[in-house]
């Protein structure tokens, strides 16, 4: 309840999930790439850790005031640096991929990957919407149970009050559990699909071919 009473600090969390995810899916990236020797790819990887390492903690200790432990004792200038020379680096990976087209390709990598993390939000948003959702109806079924005994005075109004409320409450929690358990899978679900394995999987290898016994019918013909 604590944490659902604080959205801010719910997100907060989401997106920290966020980037750890995404930046799985980048080491599993960077050990494809090391296997395959595909040296661009492979810088574009290392100056995008390179820049995330030192951005993000010079982001938000320059224009948010928030300190990161650890990453935060270095100065701001020195994380601007190497958060600079992390981009570089995935300049030259992307040129040495895509030639000319490298030097404007980085940027939809760098803001790839903060649209990615910030997909997550809407992880915290559906835990957030069935909660509130959830909240909300019980204050409406307590009006009600209220309203009757107003109407229906002592141990008869009380009676009614909760036969009628018991089985209002069931069927609506029934269904907040069903909305919030299908759009936990179905937003997850997402996420793994497109912001995960599409970092480094390619649908190579063999195709799947489930075991199956194929039964043939015999027609006698006389």
């Amino acid at each position: 309840l604590t944490v659902f009473s604080q959205p801010v600090e719910f997100i907060k969390l989401a997106l920290l999930i966020g980037l750890m995810h995404v930046n799985i899916a980048h080491v599993l990236a960077t050990m494809k790439f090391v296997r395959e020797k595909r040296r661009g790819d492979l810088l574009n990887e290392v100056g995008l850790f390179i820049s995330e390492l030192f951005g993000i903690p010079y982001v938000l200790k320059a224009f948010f005031r928030y300190e990161i432990p650890f990453l935060t004792l270095i100065p701001e200038k020195i994380l601007l640096y190497l958060a600079l020379l992390g981009i570089v680096i995935l300049i030259v990976g992307n040129y040495l991929s895509m030639r000319g087209l490298g030097f404007l390709m980085w940027i939809f990598q760098l803001t790839g990957i903060l649209g990615d993390v910030m997909s997550y939000v809407r992880l915290a948003g559906v835990s957030l919407a069935s909660f509130y959702m959830a909240s909300s109806f019980n204050i409406m079924v307590k009006l009600v149970i209220n309203g009757l005994l107003g109407i229906i005075p002592g141990v008869a109004g009380a009676m009614i009050a909760y036969i009628i409320s018991a089985p209002l409450l069931l069927l609506i929690h029934l269904m907040v559990m069903i909305l919030s358990q299908l759009g936990a899978f179905v937003h997850s679900l997402r996420l793994c699909m497109l912001e995960f394995l599409m970092k480094f999987y390619d649908g190579s290898g063999r195709e799947y071919n489930p075991f199956s016994i194929v039964a043939f019918k015999r027609i006698v013909v006389s």
